[in-house]
């Protein structure tokens, strides 16, 4: 998952692990608690029959952390506790650039795309969780 404090982009993987494809956009409703979005995410993985959840980390090119940093561990958590399934944390630097540059020339609206750019980021790091954990790593 690609998360954010206003959108939560979703993406799962086929049974095998082998490919990585966009869910869905949780958009985060004004005045919703943290503890809320992650029992919305934590139903959708339990809908879906998540075995694991991978959660982007957001990290400045150096690798060193920010505030986003730190809330991305701290959603983990939480949703660690309501999900009942295992909860991984994964460098997601670059990740929404590469969804851009998917998007680049998809017939989409401003709006329509800034929504689309989450879950395709969402996308882009269960790809590069699913290649890290077939290589071995």
């Amino acid at each position: 998952m690609d998360y954010g404090a206003k959108r939560i982009g979703l993406a799962i993987s086929d049974d095998g692990g082998r490919v990585a494809m966009g869910l869905e956009l949780i958009e985060r409703t004004r005045g919703e608690t943290e503890e809320q979005a992650a029992d919305r995410v934590a139903a959708r993985a339990k809908e879906e029959g998540a075995g694991e959840i991978v959660v982007g980390l957001p990290r400045h090119m150096d690798g060193s952390e920010s505030e986003s940093t730190r809330a991305a561990h701290r959603f983990s958590q939480l949703l660690g506790g309501r999900a009942g399934v295992r909860v991984t944390t994964w460098d997601e630097r670059l990740s929404t650039n590469e969804a851009e540059r998917r998007l680049r020339g998809a017939p989409l609206s401003r709006k329509r795309r800034r929504g689309h750019v989450n879950v395709v980021a969402a996308q882009v790091i269960l790809e590069e969780y699913l290649a890290h954990r077939s290589s071995g790593g």
